[in-house]
């Protein structure tokens, strides 16, 4: 379903360590030229008919369902970059289009 590096685990464990919070939450967003943007928030309600919770090492990953379809099969990774890191999607298979500065895709 999804995949996730130990980059990744090991920052969003480091993140609920810090906070009162058990979950992560995956969503999507309109945004940049190809039309969808992803957004990796802290927390979030579960809603039982409107989410889906993916289990992984201690934690829960939270997904509306309405994006199961779009994120399956994909990788979460955290990537540094100097001094900036974000949370990102990564060899998603589901992706049909990507705008040439990375920030946005289409399904």
């Amino acid at each position: 379903m999804l995949h996730l590096t130990d980059r990744s685990t090991k920052r969003i464990k480091d993140w609920l360590q810090d906070s009162d919070v058990d979950n992560i939450r995956i969503a999507m967003k309109t945004a940049g030229c190809t039309g969808l943007m992803y957004e990796v928030v802290l927390g979030g309600d579960f809603n039982v008919l409107e989410d889906f919770a993916i289990k992984h090492d201690g934690f829960d990953i939270l997904v509306a369902n309405t994006y199961l379809n779009a994120i399956n099969g994909a990788t979460l990774d955290y990537i540094t970059e100097g001094f900036n890191s974000h949370f990102e999607l990564v060899d998603n298979p589901n992706e049909k289009a990507k705008c040439g500065c990375g920030e946005s895709f289409s399904v």
